[in-house]
């Protein structure tokens, strides 16, 4: 008789294998080599004993389980058996968060003057002063003329507002598109027609422009200006006036609604729009313009005194248009809060089980499994994942379809701009039983322990009840899928506004092989091929198989057998009906368990004839309230003392 699976019932095996072994008969001294018997001479017997074998090797677990590391099931350096599953590389798909550009469109800007009061009040002095005496009555208003006229005003530039993007928060500062003309304004500084006639040129022109444009100021053929403290300065300003291109490169010192004066005559202001619920992003520029004439150097006397004589009506100013591009904004340093989806992060499918973990009847009460996440971004923002949910799928002992669903709240898990954060997630109280990935340290996680009794409050502002990972696998499930939305925190930082950024999540799920009370686990092999060492022996009668041992277990768990008879191919139903099996007694955890009696009665010829071995199924079941029993690959054994068979019946021994 050999066993068919495995060499851990190997004793068993042999406890029944009478065939070509010495046989006792009612004497213990006196036995029989059956090789040695002449085929026309039969042999009854009424009892066959195999002589007492004191005990066998310590069966490790491992054996006894079959528990062999796989691509789920591995042991730590500590003989621990656990689950682990790690996400592959192409396993996840990654998040592309993004904040859409922003372009800003010009309510539109008119025209302004800047008049030159000292010269207009020159026309005053001469104005309705006959021909005769004009002469004498413009040089001496001229001579009141100062040596340096002056002149300001203010030049409306633009005036814009938008409504931002929901995941604008607040901008600090911006910078902007200027490719193909975007976010300029062309400025033209002339000069009245009434000017124009009588200046050779204008010494010079100042222009303040708003503090929070970040500007390049160039001419119509690319030579920039420098500015200072926001004031731009031309000199020798030609009688046909200067175009001026202002490049927007960005915007700064954004300000709220409270922070803008009514006297304010630029402002860049971020307020809340109470009709929309938006964010509005307001600007509203003017620039302060003043101009120097030397009287003596750019007016032309002679001009001024005819155009005075024949032309009352041409004012003297200095006149302003600007052309507006569109403002977009192509970067921004603030809060936002761009969606991340990570939609669904990927699975662990449990597969390649050993065979003791892979009936249908199987309950495992897990304690304390673990979730390991890695996350990669390269947005320069902060950011938390919030609501990372696991599913369950396809548990063992629930209805067909139903899922467990855990929630981690809002708030747990940040991205550091460019960096990759890693966090484990585990039932609160377990920290002492944390095992990282293989090929990890546990200081490079940070722990987040989930309490199923702490509330707490999402960005929606929606109350959650902190789940516990080990209600996600009460049982074994076919799969574990995880799934995940995000947004970054309300931390400043710089976005690129319509590029797409990679939000990449990694995860690691771990469980130890540990058992709780209500866990069991079915184990299943058997005993066959008796028929070949039992050819010899015909029955006469009924017969009795009687296996007796005491068994040494040190694995925490209670083992109860049971065992049914297996049949060669063909068997009759009626036939397989006359043999009962009876075992006696549980197997204890981490105890000796004597006197363990498996007893098969086989009730005729024909049925004996066809019985070929056992089928033996062991129901390892945790049975300790409150104590956790981690499986262990060694140090846990099973041990068969005292082992004893016997075969009791009326046989013929016939060759």
């Amino acid at each position: 008789m050999q066993k068919k699976k495995t060499s851990r019932w190997q004793v068993l095996a042999c406890c029944l294998a009478v065939g070509g072994m010495m046989l006792n008969s009612c004497s213990k001294d006196e036995g029989y080599d059956l090789e040695n018997i002449d085929g026309t001479v039969g042999l009854t017997v009424s009892e066959f004993k195999i002589p007492s074998i004191n005990s066998t090797m310590n069966i490790p677990l491992n054996d006894v389980f079959d528990i062999e590391d796989s691509e789920i099931i591995y042991t730590n350096a500590d003989g621990e058996y656990l689950f682990e599953k790690a996400s592959a590389d192409g396993d996840v798909t990654p998040a592309h968060p993004s904040v859409d550009r922003i372009t800003v469109t010009s309510g539109g800007s008119p025209d302004f003057q800047v008049a030159i009061t000292a010269l207009n009040d020159l026309r005053t002095a001469v104005q309705d002063v006959p021909e005769a005496t004009f002469n004498a009555a413009f040089d001496a208003a001229w001579g009141f003329l100062p040596a340096i006229v002056t002149a300001g005003g203010t030049i409306s530039l633009f005036d814009y507002e938008k409504d931002l993007p929901d995941d604008v928060l607040t901008l600090k500062q911006v910078n902007t598109d200027t490719s193909n003309g975007l976010s300029t304004m062309r400025v033209h500084l002339g000069l009245s027609a009434g000017l124009a006639d009588i200046v050779n040129q204008i010494s010079q022109v100042d222009v303040a422009l708003p503090e929070f444009l970040l500007l390049k100021v160039s001419d119509l053929q690319g030579n920039e200006y420098a500015m200072n403290n926001g004031v731009i300065t031309l000199t020798n300003v030609p009688r046909n006036g200067i175009d001026l291109v202002l490049t927007i490169q960005g915007l700064k010192d954004f300000k709220q609604e409270s922070e803008v004066q009514p006297s304010d005559e630029s402002y860049l202001m971020v307020r809340q729009n109470v009709a929309t619920g938006k964010q509005d992003l307001l600007l509203h520029g003017t620039a302060k313009a003043s101009l120097t004439i030397n009287r003596d150097a750019d007016l032309i006397k002679d001009n001024v005194r005819t155009t005075l004589k024949n032309d009352n009506s041409s004012a003297f100013q200095l006149e302003a248009s600007t052309v507006l591009s569109e403002i977009v904004i192509s970067s921004a340093r603030g809060q936002f809060a761009p969606d991340i989806d990570l939609g669904d992060i990927g699975g662990v499918a449990i597969t390649g089980l050993p065979d003791f973990l892979n009936g249908d009847n199987v309950r495992l009460v897990v304690a304390n499994p673990q979730l390991y996440i890695d996350l990669t971004s390269d947005l320069d923002l902060d950011g938390v994942i919030n609501s990372v949910r696991l599913t369950a799928k396809g548990d063992r002992l629930t209805t067909a379809g139903q899922q467990r669903v855990v929630n981690i709240p809002d708030g747990l898990i940040k991205a550091n701009r460019s960096t990759k954060s890693s966090y484990v997630i585990f039932d609160a109280g377990n920290e002492g039983g944390l095992t990282p990935p293989q090929g990890r340290s546990k200081d490079e996680f940070t722990p987040i322990a989930l309490n199923g009794k702490v509330a707490v409050t999402d960005r929606s502002g929606n109350t959650l009840q902190i789940g516990q990972l080990a209600s996600l696998v009460y049982e074994i499930p076919d799969s574990i899928k995880f799934s995940a939305r995000g947004t970054t925190t309300d931390d400043e930082g710089s976005i690129i506004l319509g590029q797409e950024y990679n939000v990449q999540p990694a995860y690691t799920f771990k469980a130890p092989l540990s058992l709780s009370k209500g866990s069991y686990v079915i184990y299943n092999d058997s005993i066959d091929n008796w028929r070949e060492d039992l050819e010899d022996l015909t029955l006469k009668g009924e017969a009795t198989v009687v296996i007796t041992t005491d068994v040494v277990n040190t694995v925490p768990l209670a083992l109860t057998l049971e065992i049914t008879p297996k049949f060669l191919p063909g068997t009759p139903q009626a036939l397989r009906n006359k043999v009962t099996v009876t075992v006696n007694k549980t197997i204890a955890p981490k105890a000796t368990t004597p006197g363990v009696v498996i007893t098969l009665n086989v009730k005729d010829k024909d049925t004996f004839e066809h019985l070929d071995g056992i089928y033996f199924e062991a129901l390892a079941e945790s049975v300790t309230e409150g104590q956790i029993e981690t499986l262990r690959k060694e140090g846990q054994t099973l041990k068969f003392d005292k082992i004893g068979a016997s075969v009791t019946g009326t046989f013929v021994v016939e060759d």
